[in-house]
């Protein structure tokens, strides 16, 4: 009332700049059962400092956010992946400045790698060749890229050797032994090497002839001799039997007269010595022939 004016100082009102999200950085895809990259929050601005932040993470194709990590810019998985994952980081100003979410960050993991598989398995006869091998379904997983390498076992899978064949399909050649096949599978981007199941290509044993038993191999004149073929293996086990009779009077072997397709053979009556043997043959299609069988007769 006095009509005398005064003024305080001035009081200034310090308004932060609007707070505005940034992003999350770091890998988009990874390879499966590996563990990824740190990721970063970055390009946040306006607010005030100090920032505090709350990771959080969901498995992809899920609704529900779970809260991860440190106050931190960063966040780092401790363990591999085996699903694709996504997360953001709500990041809060100081000074009640307000909250804001980052972008959903999608990190893809590749899918597993399930290995080859070939085909089944083979029986073959000895010294013969193996039908070629085949993968039956190709591998899958990762980049879907890979090299097949075939290998061989010859002690029913203790140990492996490469065989220098690469690709879908591979040719044994000739075998004399039981040999194992599997391919080998890697894939260079995830550097990953799986095996595909392991077929059996089964040898059957070389033929054995046997040998030609008597019960006698010293026989009266004018007796018949009985004869046996005994220990014959190998092959397919369907053996036929030739059994022959040395010709003196051609210097050659020729069939035993009343021979047949057996194990046994009853000669003759016999006047003179003779010489007998049996040439055995299989489904193998691979002959053996026994050593001789002597058959001293008495004179008369």
């Amino acid at each position: 009332g006095c009509l005398v004016e005064d003024t305080t100082e001035i009081r200034f009102i310090d308004v932060a700049d609007q707070f505005v999200s940034g992003s999350i950085i770091g890998v988009d895809t990874i390879c499966f059962n590996t563990t990824p990259s740190m990721l970063t929050a970055t390009a946040f601005s306006g607010g005030r400092l100090p920032y505090s932040f709350q990771w959080q993470r969901r498995t992809t194709g899920t609704t529900t956010w779970t809260n991860i990590g440190a106050n931190d810019s960063t966040f780092q998985e401790a363990s591999p992946l085996t699903t694709s994952q996504e997360y953001q980081v709500i990041v809060t100003s100081s000074d009640n400045c307000g909250s804001v979410t980052s972008n959903v960050k999608l990190l893809n993991v590749r899918d597993s790698i399930i290995p080859a598989t070939i085909g089944s398995n083979q029986t073959i006869c000895f010294n013969t060749a193996a039908s070629a091998l085949s993968i039956s379904t190709i591998a899958t997983g990762a980049n879907n890229l890979f090299t097949y390498e075939w290998q061989s076992s010859t002690n029913g899978g203790s140990s492996w050797t490469n065989t220098g064949s690469f690709g879908l399909n591979y040719s044994p050649g000739v075998l004399t032994t039981t040999t194992r096949y599997r391919v080998r599978v890697s894939n260079s981007l995830c550097s990953v090497t799986k095996f595909s199941n392991a077929i059996t290509v089964s040898v059957r044993p070389s033929i054995i002839a046997g040998s030609v038993a008597t019960s006698d191999s010293v026989i009266c004149f004018n007796t018949a001799a009985q004869l046996s073929l005994t220990q014959t293996s190998g092959g397919d086990s369907n053996y036929v039997y030739t059994w022959e009779r040395f010709n003196t009077q051609s210097n050659s072997w020729v069939t035993a007269t009343g021979s047949t397709n057996t194990s046994s053979y009853t000669s003759p009556n016999l006047v003179l010595d003779q010489q007998y043997r049996v040439r055995v043959n299989s489904g193998c299609l691979v002959e053996d022939t026994t050593e001789i069988r002597f058959i001293d007769v008495a004179d008369q």
